[in-house]
């Protein structure tokens, strides 16, 4: 990341007030450092098309889901993001609203952070041998059942083999590392640090089967078919967006082709996080 952030793009959460008061205390700051600033809502931001512009640095006001959604809506444009905090876990937007004069100082005028770059997963869903929907996931995709409490008959399939695996559970994640720290750790999943190349494959209450959560290259492209004959089945992506899947519905996950950055201050510790939020 080079020093020459000149235009930056601040986003509030929705309908939140502090966040809206916090947006343009910071705008008159950064423009009184001879910064082009621009604040969008959500709303505008996630039309369809999004507004276009050249923006160096996207500072997002909001929890880890407000950023989620920016950087899902935003992936392509490869600028980085900055979170602040107004939500509850503050895992990947980490700066307290208290100290955001600090922490911008020492990004824009002393040049001092860490840049993390991180995978992105793509995924599509193939229908009667047809692309029916696809998108990308900052976090994770998920294939879960949905309504009454029966076991999902799924079939999994990797690119460098071609062999299949049977099996029924709950669902199934799928997650980058970014996204290790979510659903895949609730469902006795890895924790991964977030810059490695890796997607993380974890069964979720899986029945009468050895398969047990495990770890793969970014090179591979993973393939999910619901069964025959299952009803209910729905594929969530980053716990934010859905839709409900058919039988023999094929879905398949990869490596997006860009990647997604955040800037952190440069005293960011990925274990100090692990421990601070409670998770070893």
């Amino acid at each position: 990341m080079s020093n020459g952030i000149k235009k930056i793009l601040v986003v509030p959460k929705q309908n939140h007030p502090d966040a809206d008061l916090l947006a343009k205390d910071i705008s008159k700051w950064l423009e009184a450092n001879y910064f082009n600033v621009h604040i969008m809502a959500i709303s505008k931001l996630l039309s369809k098309p999004a507004p276009h512009e050249n923006w160096d640095l996207v500072v997002v006001l909001g929890g880890d889901g407000t950023l989620l959604y920016v950087a899902r809506s935003l992936l392509t444009r490869k600028i980085p993001f900055l979170g602040i905090n107004f939500g509850k876990v503050g895992f990947l937007a980490e700066i307290s609203p208290d100290e955001w004069k600090e922490v911008l100082s020492e990004i824009l005028m002393r040049h001092k952070f860490i840049s993390s770059k991180r995978i992105a997963l793509k995924y599509e869903v193939v229908r009667d041998g047809k692309i029916f929907t696809s998108g990308c996931s900052i976090n994770d995709v998920v294939i879960s059942r949905d309504g009454l409490a029966r076991l999902l008959e799924l079939n999994l399939k990797f690119s460098d083999s071609g062999a299949n695996f049977k099996f029924r559970a709950d669902g199934v994640i799928v997650s980058t590392p970014n996204g290790s720290t979510g659903y895949c750790a609730a469902a006795g999943g890895s924790l991964i640090f977030p810059e490695l190349n890796v997607m993380e494959i974890c069964p979720v209450c899986p029945f009468l089967t050895g398969l047990r959560p495990m770890v793969v290259s970014d090179k591979e492209v993973i393939s999910i078919e619901i069964g025959s004959t299952q009803q209910g089945v729905s594929l969530t992506i980053d716990g934010q967006e859905g839709l409900f899947l058919s039988p023999k519905d094929i879905v398949k996950i990869s490596k997006h082709e860009y990647e997604v950055e955040f800037l952190l201050p440069q005293n960011s510790s990925y274990i100090k996080k692990l421990i601070s939020k409670g998770y070893i």
